[in-house]
């Protein structure tokens, strides 16, 4: 899975920044898996997970990686 980056903040609502460009690398790469399953006519549940396998930031020494878990519903018409 490729991962391209367009812009980002830290924090929340009531308290956040952007994040300083020379940080976060603007390409990434990542395994993504997942299945689907066909639960009654037109819908289906599936899950996903994605591990990436580039650095996403690199700050202070430090290296961070994305990890994300996505459960969904699909309706098809």
């Amino acid at each position: 899975q490729l991962g391209f980056y367009l812009s980002g903040t830290i924090g929340d609502d009531s308290n956040s920044a952007s994040i300083p460009s020379e940080f976060v690398k603007t390409f990434e790469l990542g395994l993504g898996i997942g299945a689907a399953y066909s639960v009654w006519k037109n819908w289906d549940v599936e899950v996903r997970y994605n591990q990436g396998l580039t650095a996403a930031v690199e700050a202070l020494g430090e290296k961070a990686k994305n990890s994300v878990f996505q459960l969904g519903a699909v309706y098809k018409f």
